[in-house]
Parts: C-alpha cells; sequence; structure tokens
C-alpha cells in the first residue's frame, strides 16, 4: 500500500510544480493580449483591419505553444483554468470590447450577437493561423495565402 502512496504524492507534488509555474508564466509568454490592448488604448482611431491583423499575427507567431496548451488543457484540469484566465479569456473579452467599440463608431455593421461574432472571429483566426497545420488530408495553404483568405473574409463579413 505504501508503495502505491508515494508515487502518487510525487506526482501530485509534481503537478502543483508545473502549474505554478504556468500560472505565473502563462502571461509573459503571450503577450499577444497585452500589445492588442495597448494598441487599441493608446490610438482612438483604430480600425477593424488593424484589429484583425493584430488579432492573426499573434496568434501565429504563438501558434505551437497554444496549440500545446490548448490540447494539454482538455486533460489537465489545472492548466486549463490557468489557459482560460490567462490567455483565451483576455484574448476574448479584447475582441469583444473591439467589436463593440467598432459598432459604435459604425466601422462594424450592427451584429446580431457581438459575442457570437467575437467567437467567430478568434475561432476563424485560430483555424487558419494555426490549427491548419495539424489537420490530416488537408489541402496544403500557405502561411501568406492562409492569412490573406482569413482576413478578407472576416473584413467582409463585419464592415458596415
Amino acid at each position: 500500500m505504501g508503495e502505491d502512496i508515494e508515487p502518487w504524492m510525487r506526482q501530485r507534488k509534481w503537478t502543483r510544480d508545473i502549474a505554478g509555474f504556468l500560472e505565473s508564466s502563462i502571461a509573459q509568454w503571450f503577450t499577444g493580449a497585452a500589445d492588442f490592448a495597448a494598441q487599441f488604448d493608446s490610438d482612438p482611431d483604430y480600425d477593424l483591419e488593424d484589429a484583425l491583423c493584430l488579432l492573426y499575427d499573434a496568434t501565429e507567431r504563438q501558434r505551437y505553444a497554444i496549440r500545446m496548451l490548448d490540447r494539454s488543457a482538455r486533460e489537465w484540469p489545472e492548466l486549463s483554468k490557468i489557459y482560460v484566465q490567462k490567455v483565451r479569456g483576455p484574448a476574448m473579452a479584447l475582441l469583444l470590447d473591439i467589436l463593440n467599440s467598432l459598432q459604435a463608431r459604425g466601422v462594424v455593421r450592427p451584429l446580431h450577437d457581438t459575442e457570437a461574432s467575437a467567437r467567430f472571429v478568434l475561432e476563424t483566426v485560430a483555424w487558419f493561423a494555426m490549427h491548419r497545420i495539424f489537420s490530416p488530408g488537408e489541402i496544403s495553404i500557405s502561411d501568406e495565402t492562409a492569412r490573406i483568405v482569413a482576413l478578407d473574409h472576416l473584413l467582409a463579413s463585419l464592415r458596415a
């Protein structure tokens, strides 16, 4: 019995150590959301294309780390909580704020549901900037083509 408990205790300590490290470090790894927010706080005249390009570029730049966290979080609840609080949640909240602001300025057309629209933007960017390279059996789409196609369609669907 004692032999079964000792490895479990070591595993739990290791898990807590890793979770603590990730919680303190993850926001530093993903500065894209902070950079994204700073850009729009300092420029009240930003436009939709600026916002989408910054989101796309930040996602593409960090795609391997985001992918690792996203896939690992499904089996590790502690990591999932950190990932949502430090990466996915702030990115979604910022995107929602930007869409609301752009709607109020008449840059973005009135949206039926801004939160659902923000999710659509985030998931479209995630697939083209990140997930497409991991999709088995998919046609090969270059980074340049993926960026152009995603941004073109998102801009067309959101502009006033």
